[in-house]
This record gives structure tokens, C-alpha cells and sequence, in this order.
């Protein structure tokens, strides 16, 4: 979850491309950053580190700049010590000649670090990764080659990790090692870089590669040496690099959150239309080669298993219903961190994994371990050279663009409607439903599109005066039935990401099976509503309840639920939709979404908390 870069350059000025690589990789992690250059034939490594966030280098490095040939930075997000100075990387042997960065967890650590304490070495951090650096040390010491000794490390380390290292006195190269963890290569006219992501590279690269997994090499002026780890030259393909600096602005918002808030609408129809322009090449999505391949299996196909983290668990939640309503497929949805201890795999299943990355490590092993099963597995990422993509049989892109905010917005609304898309194109396949209906289907989807930001901007003034009224409770309920518990439970998610309140989601129908017990005239309680007029009535009965004990009832409802909207002390509206005679009501929760974000958004500022970057999270979960 920590983000890392390495630079080889022509001139004494790569510590300033490397920070702006770490302004694009801050998102991977914001409790410390740190920097190491090297310059021609010196064996001297000089360093700059500061706890918390990018900025407290950069002021550091203002004062006291440095400069090299070669720089390797990273940005950290603690999974092994605390944020301390000791604990920042770049880590170094005991003579201070070997430097490195590292993302990923070693995890054998403890057994090599006693070896390595036995025979005299001296550690300064409690972190995993200093352990790699003294591993180094000692293989090299024994006068090894860096080849070899590259050779030699990555037997010896379990884990996922991606490393980048430096070598005091050899300002002309880097060496690099990526196992299960994300690492990317990148050549330009005057610099070559390695990165966590594409995100850190400048306009200067003009071509770039995905390091495949378990390589080890070395980056130096123009060239890459890479070897497979059993010692083979491995083959680097590159993809021309175009450069999007728009990705890194706000846009005119004072947060990349809100900003991402209002990219919700254009998400809408940009998915719409890409999807649309696949023609008869969507079933390659799903994993299939041929229409008649396609169909022979969908008619077989009994069930589908979403995997997925976080938000994308909500959103693959959601789009169960939509494969079970429409498409008529049984669908289930599972934590990927609980999918591993699931062994039971069944005949004529598809699996699908689900994530903004691609990167999520707990996903990315699920669809590996399916993989080696021999199990068909199809993604939904926002990335579309990420791991998931790759590995996947094949992949739906979400088009959402970059999303920098740690809370994931338009990413949860791409996942929702490309799962929409599906389903219909899914129920068409089969033929559920006509290809007139499926058209009338997209077009109530790209109906609903207008209406994220019409709800916002029409509730817009209600939300913003009552974030301060909300900003005072520590606890709340969030209640919903069928498909706006999902939206419910993303709503709590983002709640206690953002404000640090906690939130508990539950089916309103299970509010007499405990949760009742918690409601009193100090408990807010947030109803999501369903446009479904049966759901709707067992809502209201569920918002008398609260009620009748005293809760401080609120409802995010559509304009003619007036039984529920009565009900309550605050309530935001979705407007028309009812009259929209024939739009699916699962597609309500699409509709409140921005407005549900813009709740927490303001309440989160009420309370100033660090909107983009909240507490303890980063944004790219890359280790499990």
C-alpha cells in the first residue's frame, strides 16, 4: 500500500521528478515519505525523510535540498512499526552503501532478521523491510555480483513485495524485484524510472511497461536488464506513455472528492456508450471467445460468485440483484478476504472480481487461487493494465478516469452501472428480454445518470445546512431493505471513513432483532428508501418504529413517499422518478448516490477532517 519510486537521469535534478512522482503516489499512503540519491562515483547515499504527510519533505527539502543522478523515493502506509523517523523509508544496510524502498510485506521477516541480528547486524526500524537491505548486505559481502546476489534474495524472501534498490557508487543504475506487488517501468528521452503506478511518471516518459510478476533487474539510462526469478532473461513490452496531468487537478474543487462527486453524471454515459461500442465483442468481458461459445455457456451457467473488498463489495452487492432480477442468474457475494477460506468450488460457475485498482491484494489471490483451479473468472477495473485485467480471463473497464480521493465515489457508481449493463446484456443473451426492451433498459439507466446530479444539486442546501446538526452525534443507524440496504451500508462505510462516526447498517427488517434496542432521542437514524412500492410500504412501518422510540429519524426517499417523508426531521428527495413510469426500481439507489456522498462530504468538513486522505486507509490496498 506504499508507493515508490526509482530514477536513473542525464542531469544532477531527478529528486525533483521524483517528488512529483510521489505527489501521484500519495494516495498509496500519507504517514511518512522519504528520498535517497546517489551521485556519479560517489559511494555515498544522502537521504531526506519527515513523518506524515508529502508535504513535510518537500518543506524539508526546501531548506535542505539534495541531488543526484539517481533518487529513489516512497511514500508510506505503516503495516510494520510505527510512524516514527526510524520506521521511514529508504532503509539502508549497516555501512549506509545499500538503500531501498519497498511495498508489499516480507513475510518471513522475523526468522531473517534473527539470523541477520546473530551475525552482528545492526537494525535502526522495526519494519519488515529493513530486513532486505541487511540480507543484501550480507549476500553481497560474500562477493557476489548484484545479478547474483538479486538471484540469491529473492529465494530467500516470502511475501508480496516490489522493491527498488540502490547502490552506493553505481549513480548510473537501479535494481529492481517485483513479486505479487505492483511495479512498472518507464523510458524517457533524458530519465528512466520504475514506479508503483502509471500515475507517477512525468511528461518526460514516453513509453512505459508492466514489470511481469516475479522479475528482478536493473533500470539504468534508456535500457532495462530483467531476469525472471529462475534466472532467465524475461521479456518487457512497452506501451506508448501518453501524459495526463488534468488527472492530478481538482478541477476548481477545494477537494478531489468533490470533484469526483460531480464526474459522477458523465461516468454514467461514457460507460454506457464504451460498453455499447464493444458490439459483439462484450462476451469477451465475461471470459468467452465466441457468440456460440457464449451462448452454450450462459444457458449452463447456474451461478455467479462476486469477490470483492470495501466499496466494490457494496457495488458487486448491488449488482447481484441486478444478474438475479433481470438476468436470472443466482448470484452471490463474498469479502475476498473471507473467499480464501471458502474451498467449495462447483461446475458451470463464473466468478467475477471486483475492483477500482486492480491492484486489491485480497482480490487479485482470490482470482489467482481460481485461476490455478481452473475456474473461469472475469473483472470489473478501473485500471485497465492492472493485474486483474491481465490475469482475468476478461474484464469490463469501469471508464471512471483517475480517482485520487481515498473514498472511493465514482468508482462505486462505474461498478454499478457496468453490473447493470451486464445484467442486460446478460438477459438479452439469453433471451430474457428483446432487444427493444434492453434499449429502453439503457435508456432509463442513462436517465437515471441525469438524475445523480439533478438530486444533488436540488438537496444541495438542505445537506449543507444540516451537516452541522449531524457533526454532533458520535453514533448512528442506517437502515434500508432489498437494494437500498446496500446503498445504506456504503453510506455507513463512507461515513465512518470520512467523519470517523460510527455507523452500523442494517436491514430495516431486522431492527426488532436488537438494533431496536439502541434507538432513543440521542440516536440518528438514516432510512434509505426503495422505489419499490411493496419495499416501500414494509420501510415505512420500519420508520414508525423508530419513531415511536424517540429516534431521530432522517430519509433519503423519492418526492411522492409522503408517508415516509412525513415521518421525518430531515429527509432528501429524489425527484420525478415515480413518473418515470418505467424505470427499474433497483436503479433507485443510482439515483441518491451523489447526494448520499455529498452528505458525508459535508459532514466530514464540518468536522474537518483530511477529506482526500483519511486516517490510517490509503487508497490502493496492495497487501492483505
Amino acid at each position: 500500500m506504499c508507493g515508490i519510486v526509482g530514477l536513473v537521469g542525464q542531469k544532477n535534478n531527478v529528486v525533483e521528478a521524483v517528488v512529483y512522482g510521489l505527489e501521484g503516489l500519495e494516495y498509496r499512503g500519507y504517514d511518512s515519505a522519504g528520498i535517497a540519491c546517489t551521485d556519479s562515483g560517489d559511494t555515498k547515499i544522502i537521504c531526506a525523510k519527515a513523518c506524515g504527510e508529502l508535504s513535510a519533505l518537500k518543506a524539508q527539502l526546501h531548506e535542505q535540498p539534495i541531488s543526484g543522478l539517481a533518487a529513489i523515493g516512497h511514500t508510506r502506509w505503516a503495516t510494520h512499526g510505527r510512524v516514527t523517523l526510524e520506521n521511514v523509508h529508504p532503509h539502508f544496510d549497516c555501512s549506509g552503501t545499500i538503500a531501498l524502498v519497498h511495498n508489499g510485506i516480507i513475510e518471513n521477516y522475523h526468522e531473517l532478521g534473527t539470523m541477520l541480528k546473530a551475525e552482528g547486524h545492526i537494525f535502526k526500524s522495526d519494519t519488515d523491510s529493513e530486513v532486505v537491505a541487511h540480507l543484501l548486505e550480507s549476500i553481497l559481502d560474500r562477493g557476489l555480483s548484484p545479478k547474483k546476489a538479486l538471484h540469491e534474495l529473492v529465494s530467500r524472501l516470502d511475501g508480496a513485495y516490489a522493491l527498488v534498490i540502490m547502490l552506493g557508487g553505481r549513480s548510473d543504475e537501479l535494481l529492481f524485484v517485483r513479486k505479487r506487488s505492483p511495479l512498472c517501468l518507464g523510458l524517457g528521452k533524458n530519465k528512466s524510472a520504475v514506479v508503483s503506478d502509471l500515475v507517477a511518471f512525468d511528461a518526460d516518459i514516453e513509453k512505459y511497461a508492466i514489470i511481469p510478476d516475479q522479475t528482478y533487474g536493473f533500470l539504468r539510462m534508456g535500457e532495462v536488464e530483467a531476469y525472471s526469478f529462475d534466472g532467465f532473461s524475461a521479456e518487457i513490452t512497452y506501451t506508448p506513455h501518453i501524459h495526463n496531468a488534468s488527472s492530478r487537478d481538482r478541477g476548481g474543487h477545494a477537494h478531489y472528492m468533490l470533484k469526483e462527486i460531480y464526474e459522477q453524471k458523465g461516468i454514467v454515459h461514457r460507460i454506457v456508450t464504451a460498453l455499447n461500442d464493444l458490439g459483439d465483442e462484450w462476451i469477451k468481458g465475461l471470459g468467452y471467445t465466441s457468440a456460440s461459445q457464449a451462448s452454450e455457456s450462459l444457458k449452463k451457467l447456474t451461478h455467479v460468485d462476486l469477490i470483492a473488498c470495501g466499496t466494490s463489495y457494496y457495488a458487486a452487492s448491488l449488482g447481484a440483484f441486478f444478474l438475479r432480477d433481470i438476468a436470472g442468474i443466482d448470484t452471490s457475494v463474498t469479502r475476498a478476504s473471507e473467499f480464501a477460506y471458502n474451498p467449495i468450488l462447483m461446475k458451470n460457475r463464473l466468478y467475477g472480481v471486483v475492483s477500482q485498482s486492480g491492484e486489491t491484494a485480497d482480490t487479485l489471490e482470490v482470482l489467482r487461487a481460481l485461476k490455478r483451479q481452473e475456474q473461469s473468472v472475469f473483472g470489473i477495473v478501473n485500471v485497465e493494465k492492472s493485474s486483474m485485467a491481465r490475469e482475468a480471463d476478461g474484464f469490463f473497464a469501469m471508464h471512471a478516469g483517475p480517482e485520487i480521493s481515498v473514498a472511493s465515489t465514482k468508482s462505486f457508481t462505474a461498478q454499478v452501472v457496468v453490473f447493470y449493463w451486464l445484467a442486460l446484456k446478460i438477459a438479452h443473451s439469453k433471451g430474457l428480454i428483446t432487444l427493444q426492451q434492453l434499449q429502453a433498459s439503457e435508456a432509463e439507466l442513462l436517465w437515471c445518470g441525469n438524475k445523480i446530479e439533478e438530486t444533488l444539486e436540488n438537496n444541495k442546501s438542505s445537506i449543507e445546512h444540516d451537516a452541522a446538526w449531524f457533526a454532533q452525534y458520535k453514533t448512528c443507524l442506517f437502515l434500508g431493505r432489498q437494494e437500498s440496504f446496500i446503498l445504506a451500508a456504503e453510506a455507513a462505510l463512507k461515513l465512518k471513513e470520512l467523519a470517523y462516526i460510527f455507523v452500523e447498517a442494517f436491514p430495516s427488517g431486522e431492527l426488532k432483532h436488537g438494533p431496536l434496542a439502541l434507538v432513543d432521542q440521542n440516536m440518528p437514524v438514516v432510512v434509505f428508501s426503495s422505489a419499490d412500492p411493496l419495499v416501500y410500504q414494509k420501510i415505512v412501518s420500519n420508520a414508525q418504529e423508530v419513531k415511536a422510540r424517540g429516534g431521530r429519524l432522517v430519509v433519503f426517499g423519492f418526492q411522492d413517499q409522503t408517508a415516509l417523508l412525513n415521518l421525518a426531521e430531515k429527509s432528501y428527495c429524489v425527484s420525478g422518478f415515480s413518473s418515470y413510469t418505467q424505470c427499474d426500481s433497483l436503479l433507485g439507489p443510482l439515483c441518491m448516490v451523489a447526494a448520499m456522498h455529498y452528505l458525508v462530504y459535508s459532514i466530514a468538513k464540518v468536522l474537518e477532517r483530511p477529506i482526500d486522505k483519511p486516517r490510517n486507509l490509503a487508497k490502493s490496498v496492495t497487501v492483505e
